[in-house]
């Protein structure tokens, strides 16, 4: 039985490809001829061919350089005739990987770098099959991404709530919500080409990215529906009494909102006393005239036709301030959606997003 004791000196963390989820790093390897079983390097063996050193004793040391490529599984096997140990003073240590001459990466941490040995046996054959698997535990950088991803994503849904604010006589309310979110969808692209295609794992960031996007699309929605409910006229909306208790009456009411002429209290809009045009018909005075007198009955037919076209004036005029109070109940109605988005949605950026630094485990620059 050879035993072959196997070490893994760690140099760099050259490049992960979590898209691809391959992983390559610069190392020493401390060991026999053995190759690594799950290479994805374009040759199987990727260490440079180096001397091994033999002492009078037997034992035989090789340590070739070199730039290991593979998956994030490691199956090292070997035959019946080696049997493979960990060459660590303590076989349960976080970092079995000697880190001694490691360089420091700029966007990826070694958190530890441990060795399992397992020894399987198969049906069909009867010898063990040891296998030493070292696993490495990369931690992101979150400093990067958070002045160049996050803190951009997060100011982009704050500026969703500015367009709760914008008043629709602008005619940018729209248009800003719409910019918002071609912006949000070019850094969910970006961080699409960062991540892996895969099921198994969301990252907090995408998570994050995702609630950005459902915010804004939301937003777009209730900026539709506000701006629907404003350019409303009398002539082809009529207000139905639920939707005047709860728009005009009760959400004023909680939100603590403040109306020309009107006063809120307990879910109760009262309107308050202003003077009123009568719509009151006042007989005309008559006085007894001279029957049969030709300027007196001028003179009547004139004030009946003065009074014929005062009345319809008075029609035209009352007519026009009840839609034009239909009017302002619509646009004030409308206030009240954008002032409830604008707290419901701020809740909710706020909300998920200590959610999700909170479920974050760590935060590392």
């Amino acid at each position: 039985m050879l035993v072959v004791k196997m070490k893994m000196f760690l140099q760099q963390v050259l490049d992960v490809d979590e898209r691809e989820q391959l992983v390559s790093i610069n190392a020493w390897l401390s060991y026999v001829d053995v190759l690594l079983y799950n290479s994805a390097s374009e040759d199987f063996d990727s260490t440079f061919k180096s001397n091994l050193v033999v002492y009078n004793t037997g034992d035989v040391i090789w340590i070739p350089p070199g730039v290991l490529k593979f998956v994030c599984k490691l199956d090292v096997t070997c035959g019946f005739a080696l049997d493979l140990q960990i060459d660590s003073p303590d076989t349960n240590s976080s970092h079995s990987m000697d880190l001694s001459t490691f360089i420091v990466n700029g966007e990826w941490v070694v958190v530890d770098s441990p060795a399992v040995r397992h020894v399987n046996y198969f049906k069909c054959c009867p010898e063990p099959y040891p296998t030493i698997k070292y696993y490495l535990h990369l931690r992101r950088r979150t400093l990067f991404y958070g002045f160049n991803l996050i803190i951009p994503s997060f100011l982009i849904c704050l500026m969703t709530m500015l367009g709760f604010i914008l008043p629709p006589d602008s005619g940018e309310k729209i248009n800003l919500q719409v910019s918002i979110l071609l912006a949000i969808v070019f850094f969910l692209s970006m961080i699409s080409e960062m991540t892996p295609p895969t099921s198994e794992a969301v990252p907090l960031i995408g998570v994050f990215f995702s609630c950005c996007m459902l915010v804004i699309s939301t937003s777009v929605v209730f900026t539709v529906l506000s701006l629907n409910i404003y350019y409303r006229s009398p002539d082809t909306h009529i207000m139905r009494p639920l939707v005047r208790q709860i728009l005009l009456e009760w959400l004023p009411w909680v939100l603590c909102m403040s109306r020309k002429n009107h006063r809120f209290n307990k879910g109760k809009s009262k309107e308050n006393p202003k003077e009123k045009i009568l719509n009151e018909e006042k007989p005309i005075l008559r006085k007894t005239l001279p029957s049969h007198h030709p300027v007196y009955e001028a003179q009547i037919l004139m004030l009946h036709a003065v009074h014929l076209e005062l009345k319809q004036m008075v029609k035209f005029f009352l007519k026009e301030e009840r839609d034009e109070k239909m009017q302002m109940d619509w646009r004030f109605a409308s206030t009240c959606v954008d002032r409830c988005c604008l707290y419901m949605f701020s809740l909710f950026v706020g909300v998920s997003t200590i959610s999700i630094i909170m479920s974050a485990p760590h935060l590392i620059a």
